[in-house]
């Protein structure tokens, strides 16, 4: 309290300056307090933002990867299909299930054509 009635003593100057000082330590606090979390804040949203990153670019190499696959499997099968096609052109043969008939066909482009299918009534064995 001996400051409060020191102060009370002072004049209006000397009571403004010590004000304005106050308000600066104040304000000073304020402003570290307010760094120090801000620069912890942007440190830790980086550290965060760069395992998203990461993580990102894992999930589109997984995509990359499954799509590749899926492309390499269909391009396997069309290949598979193709082969067949053509040995069953080669040899003549349109009838490849029994009663089962269709007309198979490979354009220049190499594009399938079926057509006139029939199917057969099916004789248990």
């Amino acid at each position: 309290m001996n400051f409060l009635e020191n102060l009370k003593e002072n004049t209006e100057e000397e009571k403004m300056a010590i004000a304005a000082m106050i308000a600066g330590a104040v304000a000073l606090i304020l402003f570290l307090i307010w760094g120090i979390t801000f620069f912890h804040t942007v440190a830790s949203g980086s550290k965060e933002g760069a395992n998203k990153t990461a993580e990102l670019k894992q999930q589109q190499a997984e995509v990359i990867t499954s799509v590749s696959d899926i492309v390499n499997q269909f391009s396997g099968d069309y290949k598979d299909l193709k082969a067949t096609l053509d040995r069953l052109q080669q040899t003549g043969t349109t009838s490849i299930l029994g009663d089962t008939q269709v007309e198979v066909s490979v354009d220049k482009k190499g594009d399938v054509q079926v057509k006139n299918v029939m199917v057969g009534p099916i004789k248990p064995k």
